[in-house]
Parts: structure tokens; C-alpha cells; sequence
């Protein structure tokens, strides 16, 4: 009796270990990451793939900037931009793959100048914009995805980066980086941007250093 006891609590046991190695490779295997060098990661809304309504301008997003939704016919040119996005154009970049960065238009400039150096060093899939009325003074977007920064830190959005560029429900539908008009704080004069092209990676993103 006693040996029958312990062979059905063995069974039992691997029958456990089974069940949830099985609900990893089924549901947890592969998901976004949660945080980035401590910053956390919103998982949000990825509703409103394919969505392009008669105005746009009517539609009320949930979240600012907005992550997902119904969105603009054409999207925004990934970047640099001087002026803040339409929220419509900017959810159809980010069905593409995109990646925005974007930051109050108070945030010190040499933040915002070390932000356009990083967007500058991909070729493809990551815009910058200045966007008024964030909770945060950085904020950080994917398709469904945000990250809010209270202060720039370049190894916390290049993770960002790396894990959700090109990877939006649409990521056939690239966003060339064609935009690159620097922002000018109040009483600034924008920076120069540098002659140099971004070196392409095996991805179709580059970034600095590959």
C-alpha cells in the first residue's frame, strides 16, 4: 500500500512539472519584458489594427501620447521632428513598427539634444517629437507598449529599442527615417544635424555602434 502511496505522489509530481513547463512555452515564453533598468513597462491596449476612420480627429485615445487605436490613412515619418505629431499619424508609425520617443517641450535641451543623437543613429523604425501635456516628461511608445521616463536614460530606451522596433502588427510596412528638423527650445537655436548617414543593420534598424 505504502509503495502504491508513493508511486501515485510521484506521478502526481511529474504530472505538475509537465503541466507547467507546458503553460510557460504556451503563455510566458517570449513576452515583452516588464522593465527596463528599472524603468517599468505599461503593457496597454494593442486594439485598433487596420482601423482608419472617416476623421481622425475625432477619436479620443486613452493614454498620452497614445500607444494603439483606430488611426490616420498615412502615418509619420520616423525621425526627427521639431513640432509635436498628430496623435492619429503617429498610431499608424507605431502599427508599422515604429518606436516614439517624445518629451515635454521644457525637458532640459541637453536631454533633448542627446534624445535626436540617439534617433539620428537609426536609419529606420524610431521617431523623436516634443508633445505637450505628458504625465511624464519622457515618454517612450510602442504598438501597446510605454515607457515614462522622468529624466533621458539612453540604455534604458536603446533596450526599448531593440526589443519592440519593427515589431508592430504591421511590420511589412516600415518607417524610413526621413524627418530631421531639431527641436529649438524657447530663445534656442536648434542643433546642426550631422552629415554623417546611419550605417544599416541586418535588421533594416541601426543603431549607434553596430
Amino acid at each position: 500500500m505504502r509503495q502504491r502511496r508513493r508511486e501515485r505522489f510521484i506521478r502526481i509530481g511529474l504530472f505538475a512539472v509537465l503541466a507547467a513547463g507546458l503553460f510557460w512555452f504556451l503563455f510566458l515564453r517570449g513576452g515583452a519584458p516588464t522593465e527596463f533598468n528599472g524603468h517599468t513597462v505599461e503593457s496597454l491596449s494593442k486594439a485598433g489594427v487596420g482601423q482608419h476612420p472617416a476623421d481622425p480627429s475625432t477619436i479620443d485615445y486613452p493614454t498620452i501620447p497614445p500607444v494603439s487605436g483606430p488611426h490616420d490613412q498615412t502615418p509619420e515619418a520616423c525621425g526627427v521632428h521639431d513640432q509635436q505629431l498628430e496623435d492619429a499619424k503617429q498610431v499608424h508609425s507605431l502599427e508599422h513598427g515604429a518606436v516614439g520617443i517624445q518629451f515635454d517641450p521644457t525637458l532640459d535641451p541637453t536631454q533633448i539634444a542627446a534624445i535626436e543623437e540617439l534617433v539620428r543613429g537609426y536609419s529606420q523604425n524610431v521617431f523623436s517629437a516634443p508633445y505637450e501635456g505628458m504625465p511624464s516628461p519622457i515618454s517612450v511608445t510602442a504598438w501597446g507598449y510605454m515607457m515614462r521616463l522622468d529624466e533621458f536614460d539612453s540604455s534604458a530606451v536603446t533596450q526599448f529599442i531593440d526589443q519592440f522596433a519593427g515589431k508592430g502588427p504591421e511590420p511589412e510596412q516600415s518607417c524610413p527615417s526621413t524627418a530631421d528638423s531639431s527641436f529649438a527650445p524657447e530663445g534656442a537655436s536648434p542643433s546642426p544635424a550631422p552629415s554623417a548617414v546611419p550605417s544599416t543593420s541586418p535588421t533594416g534598424t541601426s543603431s549607434p555602434g553596430q
